[in-house]
């Protein structure tokens, strides 16, 4: 007879099917996928300023309720590049309300570069 732990062939391709088609969610630290798709919406908040320093473009972000964000991408040139450092203190903050979190995608020799101001 049939093995009751066997699933038919089309189970298992809609199963894999649904896997590949769901998104990669996006690292824990930064919560986007990439290094541009944080650049970018960055560059869309209203609410962030940007500024160059270097090698860096920095946004500086302050959220509703007073936590403040800066991300320091790295710009071409830099041996790290594209990579990305996030850096936050909520409003009052002590060292459990602040912390940093990075997304590098340039070479591993270059990943141990990174280093933000």
């Amino acid at each position: 007879g049939r093995d009751p732990g066997a699933r038919p062939v089309s189970a298992l391709l809609l199963a894999a099917a649904a896997v590949a088609a769901d998104p990669t969610p996006p690292p824990e630290g930064i919560g986007y996928a990439s290094v541009d798709a944080a650049f970018r919406a960055l560059k869309a908040e209203p609410a962030a300023t940007l500024e160059v320093r270097g090698d860096w473009s920095v946004f500086v972000l302050t959220r509703p309720g007073g936590a403040t964000e800066r991300w320091y991408f790295t710009r071409p040139g830099h041996p790290a590049h594209p990579s990305v450092v996030k850096r936050w203190q909520e409003s009052g903050a002590t060292a459990d309300d602040s912390g940093e979190a990075s997304l590098c995608q340039a070479s591993p020799r270059g990943c141990r570069a990174l280093q933000a101001p």
